[in-house]
């Protein structure tokens, strides 16, 4: 009697999870396919089927390459290289990530109206500070939480 009731707790915690799983899923899926649909300025999906030369564009990527008058920005869309040519007085260096919106010329080429600029060692080191903090936030709960196998739940510890 006791088994068949802590397989039924089970059996009902398994399927409220797989909903919530089943739901997420499809809510990311929905989202991956009409993100582009709902931007306020196209992207690369759009500048590689239509390219809407002369309109502002919204484009991000790596800093691959810099000259007197701008930098060059690779970004990979399914498998595509494409390299923007920017032309911009921004202080960026090699493997920075960049954001650009701006307005798209023949072969590539952008004027910039707004530049955001990630520098790679503020990216690092925020991860490295996200994984300690996680360490730490992981040996606080174990340290006044256990798992129970039994009745699959999670007890304060005493």
């Amino acid at each position: 009697m006791k088994i068949q009731k802590i397989f039924s707790k089970f059996q009902n915690r398994a399927v409220a999870l797989f909903i919530l799983i089943l739901i997420l899923s499809l809510l990311c899926v929905y989202y991956y396919n009409n993100y582009e649909v709902n931007a306020e300025y196209p992207s690369v999906k759009t500048i590689i089927s239509s390219y809407p030369e002369g309109e502002i564009v919204s484009v991000g990527g790596v800093v691959s390459g810099i000259y007197s008058d701008g930098f060059y920005l690779k970004d990979n869309f399914h498998g595509e290289k494409i390299v923007y040519k920017v032309n911009s007085s921004s202080k960026v260096e090699i493997d920075d990530y960049v954001s650009v919106l701006g307005k798209l010329g023949p072969e590539y080429n952008i004027e910039p109206s707004k530049i955001l600029v990630a520098k790679r060692w503020k990216e690092d080191f925020l991860l490295l500070r996200s994984a300690i903090g996680g360490i730490i936030l992981l040996f606080i709960f174990w340290r006044y939480w256990k798992f129970d196998f039994k009745s699959m739940e999670f007890i304060k510890r005493k």
